[in-house]
């Protein structure tokens, strides 16, 4: 079974973070700030400084997979990016950040920003609660019809693969039965696992 990863637990357990920045130096970035966590597919510009953020919640532990500044944002640390770049077959970008948390300390070369690479055309749209949205014929985003909807893969599209989004609903990241159980093997927590679903194998 596929299942998405959502970091943003929306429970005690859901970490907030600050800009470190100030507005000048976010001015001087070579990306945009607020979207340097959306831009799956692509690789981070060659010249993006480490990123500073400031913890504004009073957590005292960081998990290894957690909210970003933004809601789309991920950060993940080093035991979890060593385990996608072993697991899955596609390139993944990793962008590093510094932690400045509430306690003083500084984690350092400790956490990274996800970007998925690999970007699927996976969804099934007639058997998931999506709408697709279209501009000159062409494909151009599925749009959810639920807060949480329910998403069915194509076999043929996601076989092989262990972390995936796919290209059309760049909201959700999602992970094979595989990846899910060896975070749970790890013991690496504080997420949302929301379970997906898989057509036949002819698709």
């Amino acid at each position: 079974m596929p299942w998405q990863i959502q970091a943003a637990t929306f429970d005690e357990w859901e970490l907030t973070w600050g800009d470190k920045l100030t507005p000048d130096e976010i001015k001087k970035l070579p990306e945009n700030y607020v979207q340097l966590g959306l831009k799956h597919g692509e690789r981070f510009h060659p010249d993006l400084p480490t990123i500073p953020y400031l913890q504004s919640s009073d957590h005292s532990v960081i998990p290894s997979i957690c909210q970003g500044r933004y809601g789309f944002d991920v950060f993940v640390d080093q035991e979890v990016r060593s385990l996608i770049e072993e697991m899955d077959t596609a390139e993944h970008y990793f962008h590093p950040i510094d932690l400045h948390l509430k306690s003083g300390e500084v984690l350092r070369d400790r956490y990274f920003l996800l970007r998925l690479g690999g970007l699927l055309d996976g969804i099934v749209p007639e058997d998931s609660e999506v709408e697709p949205v279209f501009r000159d014929g062409k494909l151009l985003r599925y749009e959810r019809t639920k807060v949480r909807p329910k998403i069915t893969w194509k076999a043929g599209a996601i076989a092989g693969r262990h972390l995936w989004m796919d290209r059309c609903f760049m909201d959700n990241i999602y992970c094979s039965d595989d990846f899910l159980n060896e975070l749970k093997r790890r013991k690496i927590g504080h997420f949302r696992a929301i379970p997906t679903f898989c057509a036949n194998l002819a698709q």
